[in-house]
């Protein structure tokens, strides 16, 4: 089979293609990051909750322990996982966005490599 040239235009879709995949796995894995502290915070607040409300709990800064109140720890960590929440929801949009520009760039270039796009999806 005689080796054919890329067309300037089919490499800068394949460098497209290759971006835009990358720009999913960084995504999938900032998403992956976000959705364990999210199991983190949901973990602690079950723990909070067996515990009395004047229960001595204390929270990280840094490298100390600092003691707090129960009730204030438990609003700080539902607001944390409210914005965690709403950061996963973003992620998952833009996340949607970028894999359908990569379908649609994947079908052109198979357009324009000339091969079938399968049926099947």
């Amino acid at each position: 089979m005689a080796s054919r040239e890329i067309s300037p235009e089919l490499q800068h879709r394949l460098q497209q293609l290759q971006q835009i995949y990358n720009q999913l796995q960084a995504l999938i894995s900032q998403k992956t990051q976000i959705e364990l502290m999210l199991r983190e915070i949901e973990s602690a607040l079950r723990e909070l909750e067996k515990l009395e409300d004047d229960a001595e709990v204390y929270k990280n800064l840094g490298s100390i322990m600092m003691r707090v109140e129960k009730k204030k720890l438990e609003e700080e960590l539902k607001e944390k996982k409210e914005d965690l929440e709403v950061r996963v929801k973003t992620l998952e949009r833009q996340e949607k966005k970028l894999q359908e520009r990569y379908r649609t760039l994947e079908e052109q270039i198979r357009g324009s490599m000339g091969l079938g796009i399968p049926s099947g999806g």
